[in-house]
């Protein structure tokens, strides 16, 4: 895209920042809207915006104090019903945190109608999607729960999403991954999934609803995790899924990697037995070097 014109400030008290964000949108991915930001505070005590008109003639706004993300300028963005919320608490290889962004992205691209956003604990960990930084930094399930809303929030302005998907740092996800039909439910968990381990791939003993194959209603989930969060501020524990009855099924298996160290609570649904093969990923020796 190209930015035409950018003004920040309010009513006819505004700076021009065309030439600022046009070098800017070429090297970032994201900025704040702030007077530290620009540099200059052009009407104190007021709630200032940004307006940015692109060569298009499309105009777009943002908030003082709010972010604003280069990619919801294109007009693809708005085209969209359904996101992808990846998140990560960056402990974990390189090797499989990219490996899963890998088959996000190509499912992404497949699918044609969903967007992704990352919440990490340590920023520019990818080149691949909108990034934000997560709030705190240790693995409590609130932590989780905290990535997910401040991601869910992030784009509430941009589009009207209809679904939202939960992406785990190191789950692999097949092409047809966000294919799933519409659903009038308000959570549906995909029941396709396997495990892989040092070993070979594995299958699954028992029938857990993971988060990471979970797809829910967006005002669902807002409303989901946002009480869920209270729920933890009594200091009171809960599982970060809700109890669902609707299940669907991917034609093709996502794959769990089982690298030793539990990101969530279900590492351990998968069976010892292993195998070589899968008739949709192949040869194990392919994913062998997750574990090295």
């Amino acid at each position: 895209m190209v930015i035409k014109s950018a003004f920040y400030g309010a009513g006819d008290k505004t700076i021009n920042v065309t030439t600022r964000l046009q070098q800017d949108i070429i090297v970032k991915k994201n900025i704040l809207v702030s007077n530290g930001y620009f540099g200059v505070d052009p009407c104190p005590g007021v709630i200032k915006k940004l307006t940015i008109t692109l060569e298009n003639e499309k105009e777009h706004v943002f908030v003082e104090n709010t972010p604003c993300y280069f990619e919801t300028l294109n007009d693809s963005f708005y085209t969209k019903d359904r996101i992808g919320i990846f998140y990560t608490n960056n402990k974990l290889k390189d090797i499989i945190l990219n490996k899963s962004l890998d088959t996000i992205l190509r499912a992404k691209i497949f699918s044609g109608k969903t967007e992704i956003i990352v919440c990490s604990q340590k920023v520019k960990s990818q080149n691949y999607f909108i990034e934000i930084e997560s709030l705190f930094k240790n693995n409590h399930h609130a932590n989780i729960a905290t990535q997910i809303l401040q991601a869910l929030h992030a784009v509430k302005n941009y589009n009207h999403f209809k679904y939202v998907s939960f992406l785990e740092h190191d789950v692999l996800y097949p092409e047809d991954y966000f294919n799933y039909p519409d659903f009038e439910e308000d959570c549906t968990c995909n029941d396709n999934f396997i495990g892989v381990c040092g070993t070979g791939f594995q299958q699954k003993k028992q029938n857990d609803q993971p988060l990471h194959q979970m797809t829910m209603k967006y005002g669902y989930a807002v409303n989901y995790f946002e009480k869920l969060i209270l729920t933890y501020l009594k200091g009171e524990f809960s599982m970060l899924e809700p109890p669902i009855k609707h299940r669907c099924f991917n034609k093709n298996p996502s794959i769990h990697v089982n690298h030793g160290k539990s990101f969530t609570s279900h590492y351990n649904i998968y069976s010892k037995t292993t195998t070589q093969e899968d008739p949709y990923w192949g040869e194990f020796s392919n994913y062998s070097n997750l574990f090295l």
